[in-house]
């Protein structure tokens, strides 16, 4: 009796994990498709930069060590220092100047012409995302009602026809 008890508050338990995670990534799919639509606008604007430094950071994991690029440029009337996105300093040095690019109304966000030119992450690129994300919810949500029912004693297995 202790034990079946003690088994099924685990399935319970398990149950409600199953459900946070499901909400959460149905969450996420809504998320997910309310964006599908908006993209970035392009980078429209150019100026030259002077690199300032090359920090190197020392991550762990496959990300390992990193270099990140700050340049210093004048935009839109005003002195701007930044991290420049696509810049992972191959061949710059400290006081050499980069040609940059930035979106008007950001500035303060600049980019390589390579970085800028890549653009963003196709639509089909998104739906194979949103499709993916949607499959671990309804895996996660249908975990969960098995949990749950083998919690709540109306199935004795979670394995199909031995309920």
């Amino acid at each position: 009796m202790f034990l079946t008890v003690m088994r099924r508050s685990a399935y319970g338990v398990a149950g409600a994990v199953f459900l946070v995670v499901g909400v959460a990534t149905a969450v996420a799919v809504a998320l997910l498709v309310a964006a599908l639509g908006d993209e970035p606008a392009p980078f429209d604007r150019r100026t030259e930069a002077v690199v300032t430094q090359i920090a190197r950071t020392h991550g762990g994991g496959p990300a390992r060590a990193q270099r990140h690029v700050r340049v210093v440029y004048d935009a839109d009337g005003r002195r701007v220092t930044a991290r420049l996105r696509g810049g992972h300093g191959q061949g710059l040095r400290a006081g050499d100047r980069v040609e940059v690019f930035y979106r008007s109304g950001e500035p303060d966000r600049v980019a390589t012409r390579a970085y800028a030119e890549k653009g963003p992450v196709g639509a089909g690129t998104t739906i194979v995302v949103i499709v993916s994300v949607a499959a671990m919810s309804t895996v996660s949500l249908l975990a969960c009602r098995g949990l749950l029912a083998v919690a709540a004693g109306r199935r004795r297995s979670l394995l199909p026809g031995h309920g």
